[in-house]
């Protein structure tokens, strides 16, 4: 593995690479990856007791579904990384193949805002296949970090100073989350959904939505403590019962993740 620095680093289009408080201890460090795979590196696959686990994307990734290389696949150029990009990168993916899931939660280790794992629901919501990738990495033509999409469909502004988002689109849910091996946010895969009935439709209807940082507490709108622990050890932010991740948002001094937006169904 290539060594650190926090010197931004550029990648376009043919530069595609190859390749809660009082939780106790950091756990010990996961052994080495089974499954080694070109891109979304070191693939564990689905881990054992999912969906109750959730699925650890800082060391390894863990998907439960689908084989794409989607952190790679259809770059956007120009894209600007503030940490060094040495091609690998840890995903967490629900399964959507059978059993409709989504995230909702993501925790972060206590000793840095590095996201650690992800929690998927199992309320079904027919969630479709996956319909759309966006980047936090992207950059306009100065190369300053740009929003994935540039508009967004959630009413006011929601983003802190110094931060970038990924956003799914309408009728669109978070299903898969990726970084690079430094810890940087990357990357969001999305899948449609259906809106259940008596939510309104239109592509311009504000959207109800909470945002949830990543300060080192736990922001858990339903359990996440005792038995409903999902994540022992690390801070976690957990929408509530009914709601799903529309979007992520990181750092751009550093790439970590800054928050998560919540959203009604």
């Amino acid at each position: 593995m290539n060594a650190r620095s926090t010197s931004t680093h550029i990648i376009g289009a043919a530069c595609i690479a190859i390749g809660t408080i009082g939780c106790g201890e950091e756990p010990a460090e996961p052994s080495a990856a089974t499954t080694i795979t070109e891109a979304l590196n070191s693939n564990q696959g689905c881990p054992a007791g999912y969906p109750g686990t959730a699925l650890q994307f800082d060391q390894f990734s863990s998907r439960c579904s689908g084989t794409a290389d989607w952190d790679h696949t259809g770059i956007i150029s120009p894209r600007v990384f503030s940490t060094n990009d040495d091609s690998f990168y840890y995903a967490a993916e629900c399964d959507t193949s059978a059993s409709h899931h989504y995230i909702v939660g993501i925790s972060a280790r206590t000793d840095a805002a590095r996201a650690h794992s992800a929690k998927c629901a199992t309320t079904p919501h027919q969630v479709g296949a996956p319909t759309s990738r966006h980047y936090l990495s992207r950059a306009n033509s100065l190369l300053q970090p740009i929003s994935d999409p540039t508009s967004t469909e959630v009413s006011g502004n929601w983003l802190h100073a110094g931060e970038v988002r990924a956003e799914c689109l309408h009728h669109e849910v978070v299903t898969g989350i990726a970084q690079l091996e430094s810890g940087e946010i990357d990357a969001i895969s999305c899948n449609y959904t259906q809106v259940p009935t008596g939510v309104s439709t239109g592509p311009n209807v504000p959207v109800t939505c909470q945002r949830l940082d990543f300060n080192f507490q736990n922001h858990c709108t339903q359990g996440c403590s005792g038995g409903s622990d999902w994540a022992f050890g690390y801070y976690k932010n957990t929408c509530g019962t009914n709601q799903y991740i529309k979007a992520v948002a990181k750092k751009t001094s550093d790439g970590t993740i800054a928050a998560i937006l919540c959203c009604n169904f």
